[in-house]
């Protein structure tokens, strides 16, 4: 599903100073040798950000041979509120069709007129004009917010999410609230199968490339000034993976995508790419179980000689009453224990791993509850909790089965 998206493209100086004049609310933030030009006042068509960027160039380009500016403009565009919806949920990529692309367009330059070429081609009833009038109007994807909703035990999985595995340069940025920001050598107290860690209502970790954005959407709201009267219906988990354009040329080049634009990128093709891979890289695939049964599971493992479970026994107590395994890792990275090695310390993830378990436990209080709220129960390993990747998986494969039904209708 697709959130937002935002769209740019190199314009001209005489285009940047109408548009600086004639867009409402225009704010100006100078920054080293650039100036943007912000405004918000657009949201409610579904521009939720518009940026006119002048900045000096390193060098004068043969292209621009007069020109020691460079000029741009960038959109932040909310599909659903451009047409009516509910800006507030995601909407299907596999919607994204040549006439949503086109009627995207349609809209930004309704806005924005003085950008549009070949107007006169717009509301030409020709597939030949129309695909002229796009290819002209078009925009490059700048950054692309693919998201995941899950409306059951939102809060137990974001305490699983921040517990989950270390993904290299992927750096926790920020937490909504203060008791979440725990020190990395935090130790829980443990009691036998038990811990509850202060459970976090929004996580964000960056790198260049891309963002992980995860939080309660009924939460987040709260903090908004206008708060609607049913936000009681948004109680769900969004994980969003927002993708920036460096990530978009890799993708480009591993899918060989024909461009940029966002019929290249809005697919179910591309955001499974995203979304599974990140969900994977900080969940793993295992499913959760208490210590437990997690303990249980690896005693009944006939691979592993007796020193080898108490061992992997050993490893996942390690692993909880430190925080999860980010935490974890970092102890044995900074000297802080001698327990493991690094090289240990990985080796034992991938023993739980092959166990089709997670070494991230859930606490036996903890209540977990199907999509008809009764609560999730085995006679064998009791309570567990499917990982977020299985769903994942299983939505995208419903997709799937969906567009191809569809296709198999106009044939």
């Amino acid at each position: 599903m697709i959130h937002t998206f935002e769209l740019s493209k190199t314009i001209t100086a005489k285009n940047f100073y109408e548009l600086n004049n004639s867009l409402s609310g225009i704010q100006r933030i100078n920054k080293y040798n650039s100036s943007f030009h912000v405004t918000y006042m657009y949201k409610e068509k579904g521009l939720s950000r518009i940026t006119l960027l002048k900045t000096k160039r390193e060098r004068i380009a043969p292209d621009y041979p007069n020109s020691i500016y460079y000029y741009n403009i960038s959109l932040i565009i909310n599909p659903l509120q451009m047409f009516g919806g509910d800006k507030n949920f995601s909407s299907c990529t596999y919607d994204f069709s040549s006439c949503l692309a086109y009627k995207i367009l349609s809209q930004i330059y309704d806005i924005l007129p003085s950008l549009e070429i070949f107007p006169n081609l717009r509301n030409v009833n020709d597939i030949d004009s129309q695909k002229k009038w796009y290819n002209a109007n078009t925009f490059t994807v700048k950054r692309i917010d693919f998201a995941f909703d899950i409306k059951n035990n939102c809060d137990v999985y974001l305490d699983i999410i921040k517990r989950g595995y270390y993904i290299p340069k992927l750096e926790s940025a920020t937490y909504s609230n203060d008791n979440t920001q725990n020190n990395k050598d935090d130790k829980f107290e443990y009691d036998s199968d038990e811990i509850i860690p202060p459970t976090p209502k929004y996580l964000y970790y960056k790198c260049k490339s891309y963002n992980l954005n995860i939080y309660n959407k009924a939460y987040a709201m709260r903090n908004k000034k206008t708060l609607p009267k049913d936000y009681e219906k948004y109680d769900f988990l969004r994980f969003e993976c927002q993708v920036k354009r460096r990530k978009l040329y890799y993708i480009k080049e591993k899918l060989g995508l024909n461009g940029l634009d966002i019929l290249d990128l809005a697919t179910p093709e591309v955001e499974h790419y995203f979304l599974s891979s990140s969900l994977n890289a900080r969940l793993g695939t295992g499913i959760h179980l208490t210590l437990e049964s997690a303990r249980n599971i690896i005693d009944e493992c006939p691979n592993f000689k007796p020193s080898k479970r108490k061992r992997l026994k050993d490893f996942i107590y390690f692993i909880n009453i430190h925080g999860g395994i980010e935490k974890s890792l970092d102890l044995v990275k900074q000297g802080k224990t001698t327990t493991y090695t690094e090289s240990t310390f990985n080796t034992y993830l991938k023993d739980i791993k092959s166990l089709g378990i997670s070494p991230i436990t859930i606490p036996k209080s903890r209540i977990i509850l199907d999509s008809n709220n009764n609560p999730v129960m085995d006679k064998k390993i009791g309570t567990y909790l499917v990982n977020l990747s299985t769903i994942y998986e299983a939505y995208y494969t419903a997709i799937q089965q969906e567009l191809s039904a569809n296709y198999n209708n106009l044939i």
